[in-house]
């Protein structure tokens, strides 16, 4: 049911592969409102007159149709969008030892890191902090291993890759995708030297296996900054940039967001 309160609604792409983003734009006359994908509350900046808001498939959604649902004081509306069959082939790897065998020790601190890194990425800033399109950290964009393959490390299957790796050099300068705030700046065991981007909307760059960091936490930054350069560290085979995008805590595909 549409009311006088809705002008326009539109999902853009409206076919999306599991893992993709996709914009909401809503043309309103309300004052406030907010959407709902599957468990998921989209939030939305207001630009003029209309409202924009991203959402993620999650990595498990199965293959269909699904509602997305416009909630407001006023209005309740609804639209469709439709996940389409994604295959994720799986990609062998040889690393050292102590990167997938851990001891008692080493074992409880990636746990620590994890849950730290999973407290971070759940926070919530309920507005925007970017104003333009997102844009590619490196100055050329080549993957070497996509979102989604399915990981086997010496042999023992480690779950899905959660970002893109991108082809670079040791000492290549990586740049902030779009203007945030700096929340995390710090080397974990597996992910080595890492930064977290705060965007805004529960939306954030992840950028991993640094050499060095440039930035800190607190750091207000513009798109285009440098935060660091390429490097080889945490589990890794050789030197590369690990680019994760994380929308409303769901890892996302960050090539179906970056222009």
């Amino acid at each position: 049911m549409t009311l006088f309160f809705i002008i326009s609604l539109c999902i853009s792409p409206s076919e999306v592969n599991i893992g993709d983003v996709f914009r909401v734009s809503v043309v309103s006359k309300e004052n406030d409102i907010k959407a709902v994908f599957i468990e998921d509350t989209i939030r939305f900046v207001k630009r003029d007159t209309i409202f924009v808001g991203f959402g993620v498939v999650p990595y498990k959604t199965e293959p269909g149709n699904y509602w997305i649902k416009l909630l407001s004081q006023n209005v309740v509306d609804s639209t469709l969008i439709t996940v389409l069959p994604t295959e994720f082939p799986a990609e062998t790897l040889i690393v050292a030892d102590t990167m997938v065998k851990y001891t008692p020790k080493t074992a409880k601190r990636i746990k620590n890191e994890r849950e730290n890194t999973v407290n971070v990425l759940s926070e919530v800033t309920p507005y925007i902090l970017f104003d333009g399109e997102f844009t590619p950290p490196l100055s050329g964009i080549m993957v070497t291993s996509p979102y989604g393959v399915k990981r086997i490390m010496n042999g023992i299957e480690r779950g899905f890759h959660m970002g893109v790796d991108l082809k670079a050099k040791k000492g290549d300068e990586i740049k902030a995708c779009n203007d945030g705030i700096v929340v995390f700046a710090q080397y974990h065991y597996l992910p080595g030297r890492c930064v977290i981007i705060d965007h805004g909307l529960r939306i954030y760059t992840y950028y991993i296996h640094l050499d060095s960091i440039l930035v800190r936490e607190g750091d207000t930054l513009k798109r285009g900054e440098v935060i660091g350069y390429v490097g080889s560290s945490g589990r890794v085979t050789a030197p590369h940039l690990h680019l994760g995008l994380y929308i409303n805590s769901h890892p996302a595909n960050p090539l179906s967001l970056i222009e």
